[in-house]
């Protein structure tokens, strides 16, 4: 709802999405609007039932889209980012992983090499980042 009201009466076509973050609050802020360019999220919404290439490709060719229903069936998890985030979400919010089945971005079973690649590059980032850290602090104190 509130990305329907953001992107009201600009007349777009094509795909648009919104980056929200709640506050403590509960107010929400706008973070990035993306116009014209799906994001790693569109194979979320296909697994929810909401296949957005196929409902642009109608749009497209002046067609009426198939109908589409989104399901809450899958958590999305951005591997290539935070590869650590499912353990974080098992550590923090254990019931998810009962609620939801898990969608990763990189991570797929049939084909493991781009999620062994992502984390490998943050396993190697992890000591540099110890170290800008450290240095944080001591300058700190």
């Amino acid at each position: 709802a509130l990305a329907l009201r953001f992107f009201d009466g600009l007349d777009l076509s094509g795909p648009v999405s919104l980056e929200l973050k709640a506050a403590p609050d509960g107010a929400q802020w706008v973070i990035e609007p993306t116009v014209g360019r799906t994001d790693f999220w569109a194979d979320l919404c296909t697994a929810d039932g909401v296949d957005l290439p196929l409902v642009e490709y109608f749009s497209q060719i002046g067609q009426p889209s198939p109908p589409t229903a989104q399901r809450d069936r899958f958590l999305w998890i951005n591997g290539e980012r935070d590869p650590g985030g499912l353990l974080w979400l098992l550590r923090h919010h254990p019931g998810h992983l009962f609620k939801r089945r898990i969608r990763g971005l990189y991570a797929r079973l049939t084909d493991p090499r781009p999620f062994t690649a992502a984390l490998t590059r943050y396993l190697a980032a992890q000591p540099a980042r110890a170290m800008r850290l450290a240095n944080r602090l001591r300058r700190r104190a």
